[in-house]
């Protein structure tokens, strides 16, 4: 399930040339003779351009490409040839997969079925390849950072502590991964390479955890966890419920300063819409304060409104720059008289 190979299979790709994920697939597609079309703008707009003139089978792109797809711009003739949305890198929120998986049709046991399959990977450059997959459908209901099971290149995955030793079912930790797949290390930094493996394990820098049946969670990545005055806080769950709660576009839970507990943080969800209608960011705030406590997850500390993607901005393969905006809004909180600006009252443990 990682690329069609079918006489009648076409691909769709929006990967970065330059990238090691853009090589790869393309080599692979060319050897497989799979006709590919290769796009040089990654916008979603472009890709539902390309879509309604190519008509591809597969559509592949890192998870902002596919989230920005405008599907009502999908052609009924074009949307009803994909059977399968392959995005890698970060594992994808619930909110962008659900839209996508409701075009097309895909055979399954040798049966047609109306809407297409969502192949999510996690991997990153370090690791070589994607080793977690996990393939959603319209009938999934299971999302909440699920992200499946260790491919088979992986010999061994573990949630691990500080102290590199191995974690229970259900407890969050850093993983660590065991695979031939993995790169010998860092160019002319021994140090980071030393600090990047453990008894064996590589860090992949990302926080898991697995459950009792075995299957797997991504929660964050190591540096974007937010260490409030309560114990610390996962974005990845929080975005997911975000989304949910909001229809928005896009967003991103990041760590600003607490300004009741100097030395501590409080989440705080920047939100951007696809659209320009005016929006209350208090009223947004409630809706998804109220979400995160029905999940069990801790509240956010604020909500502001991006204006536009420049207040929510990606890198290269479309990740959110969560470093640049926790120096951008470390103070944010403070703020006053910012109609784009709501801040929640903070609820103490006693």
């Amino acid at each position: 399930m990682v690329l069609p190979s079918l006489r009648s299979d076409r691909l769709l790709t929006a990967l970065p040339h330059s990238h090691s994920a853009g090589i790869s697939y393309l080599s692979l597609a060319i050897l497989l003779g799979i006709p590919t079309l290769i796009l040089d703008d990654a916008s979603g707009g472009a890709v539902a351009r390309a879509v309604n003139l190519f008509h591809p089978t597969t559509v592949l792109a890192f998870p902002l490409t596919l989230a920005e797809i405008p599907t009502e711009e999908i052609g009924a003739e074009a949307a009803r040839h994909i059977h399968t949305w392959h995005g890698m890198g970060d594992a994808s929120h619930e909110r962008h997969i659900r839209p996508l998986v409701a075009l097309g049709r895909r055979t399954e046991n040798g049966k047609v079925l109306n809407g297409s399959r969502y192949l999510d990977g996690l991997g990153s450059s370090e690791m070589g390849m994607v080793l977690f997959k996990q393939a959603y459908t319209p009938e999934t209901t299971r999302y909440a950072r699920h992200i499946g099971l260790p491919a088979k290149v992986v010999r061994k995955a573990a949630v691990l502590d500080e102290q590199g030793r191995e974690l229970p079912d259900g407890q969050a930790g850093r993983l660590g991964v065991r695979t031939p797949s993995i790169t010998a290390g860092y160019l002319d930094e021994p140090d980071l390479t030393e600090e990047s493996t453990v008894d064996g394990y590589f860090l992949t820098g990302d926080i898991m955890r697995r459950g009792g049946d075995g299957t797997w969670y991504h929660l964050d990545r190591t540096p974007d966890v937010i260490h409030t005055v309560d114990g610390p806080v996962y974005s990845l769950p929080a975005e997911e419920v975000v989304l949910l709660a909001t229809q928005a576009l896009d967003t991103a839970v990041v760590a600003v300063d607490d300004p009741g507990s100097p030395g501590h943080s409080r989440p705080l969800a920047v939100v951007l819409f696809a659209d320009g209608t005016r929006r209350d960011a208090a009223r947004l705030l409630g809706t998804c304060n109220a979400a995160l406590a029905r999940e069990g997850l801790a509240p956010l500390g604020g909500l502001l409104l991006a204006a536009d993607r420049s207040e929510l901005p990606v890198g290269v393969t479309g990740k959110v720059l969560k470093r640049v905006l926790r120096e951008r809004l470390r103070t944010v909180l403070s703020r006053t008289g910012d109609p784009a600006l709501a801040v929640s009252t903070p609820v103490r443990k006693v």
